[in-house]
């Protein structure tokens, strides 16, 4: 994925989406118009994965797991 390459912020994939979306529609009859709607559909395929990526709590097991607070084969007890 795009995200995974480059650090950006959301708005930048969202304005880059967006001005690839609009060469595609100014350049509909052209073959350019195919390589700007792919572009498109990455970029905004970037914006979506970084969004979920950032709505991750922090006190969830995925979250805790991630940064090693956990050790795999390690037993957890759980509450609630």
């Amino acid at each position: 994925m795009v995200s995974n390459f480059y650090a950006m912020r959301i708005e930048s994939f969202v304005v880059i989406c967006s001005m690839c979306a609009f060469l595609a529609a100014v350049f509909r009859h052209k073959n350019f118009a195919a390589f700007c709607v792919g572009f498109a559909f990455a970029f905004a395929g970037a914006a979506s994965f970084q969004i979920q990526q950032n709505n991750i709590a922090a006190d969830r097991i995925r979250s805790i797991y991630d940064i090693g607070l956990i050790v795999s084969g390690t037993p957890v007890e759980f509450d609630g």
